[in-house]
Formats: C-alpha cells, structure tokens, sequence
C-alpha cells in the first residue's frame, strides 16, 4: 500500500477496454463512468433486474461491453452470475474493506442503479480508517465498478492476482446490480499490452 492515491485520470475510462481491463488487475478496479444510459437505468428501475444475464441485457445493452471484453459468448453460461444488493450494507460509518464471499474468483461488474452516489475505495492489501487506499473515486447510478476477484490467467498466461479489498459507502441506502464472472482463467478479445 502506499500513501497516494491515484488521480482519477488513471482510473475512470469511458468504456469497457483493455486500458480498463488492465487498470483492474493492476489495482483491484477500475470505473467507467457515464456508461449506463438513463433509459437502461429507468428500465431496471421500473421492470426490475432479471436474474438471467440474456434477458438482464435487454434492460442494460452496455453490459455487451463487459462480455465482449471478457470473450463470454455464451449469455447463459453457468459462469455468470447476476445478483442484486439491495440495500447495500455500507451506509455511513459501516467502513470495513472486504472481499466478496459469493465471488471468490474471477470479475465483477457492480452497476448501482438507485439511491445515493457513494465512495469506492479499494487497494490489492488491506487497509482501514488509518490507511488510505490506492484506489478513491466516487460513483453512482450510470456509472459502474470493474472490480477483480481471484485470477490464475489471462489470456492463458499465469497470473497470481487475488482478490481485490474493497468497501463503497454513500449517506444513505442503494441498490446495486452485480454480474460477476466466475472463473479464475479468463480470456481477452484484445490482447493486453504487457504482462504484469
């Protein structure tokens, strides 16, 4: 850990890329801000959040950024996995950076689509109210979180890269939409740059 935190130029991109890719192995997450359209969002909002990825991609289309980065063809894989944090549980002066216990591997894609923005923070050791995370931005609805789960390769070259500790708190309650993808082996439609 280190005692800066990156500036949001080097966090924050505007659609699901290998840059954002890259920048969510390296630190645990990155942000794609202003990708979810308000039509997506009354969508969810007004009809719900189907559990199954196929049909949750009718309501928000931007999610084909996310699979088509990750090279998933299959909408129904049994890899994926859609859920909904409602309220989500860090309100206020809850602060304690975790990793997931439903998704232990792989990549997560959180999309809030109601309630308050909120900060995210999130750093590859842990750290409390004393330390500061690499990773401080703050989100809301149409914006959306890569977050990093367990990974053994990419790309079919190794990597060791464990979950990312992480914590987002808001003033008051929100709801969340989360897609993970649950293998620690994934694969890239473009290739990264170098290997870390």
């Amino acid at each position: 850990m280190t005692d800066h935190t990156l500036p949001e130029s080097r966090i924050a991109f505007t659609g699901f890329s290998v840059d954002a890719l890259e920048c969510c192995l390296e630190y645990g997450a990155a942000k794609l801000s202003r990708i979810i359209s308000e039509e997506s969002l009354n969508l969810l909002r007004d009809k719900g959040v189907p559990q199954s990825p196929a049909l949750l991609s009718t309501r928000i289309p931007e999610i084909v950024g996310f699979l088509n980065l990750l090279d998933i063809r299959d909408l129904e894989d049994s890899k994926l996995v859609v859920d909904v944090i409602d309220p989500y549980p860090n309100i206020g002066s809850a602060m304690e950076a975790h990793v997931d216990s439903t998704a232990r591997k792989g990549v997560s894609l959180l999309v809030p689509y109601l309630g308050s923005r909120a900060l995210f923070s999130c750093d590859t050791e842990q750290y409390d109210i004393n330390n500061t995370p690499r990773f401080q931005t703050t989100y809301g609805p149409g914006d959306a979180i890569l977050l990093r789960q367990n990974i053994n390769s990419v790309n079919q070259e190794p990597r060791s890269l464990n979950q990312a500790w992480h914590m987002g708190v808001a003033s008051a309650h929100r709801t969340l939409v989360t897609i993970d993808y649950l293998s620690d082996h994934i694969a890239v439609r473009e290739s990264l740059t170098d290997n870390k």
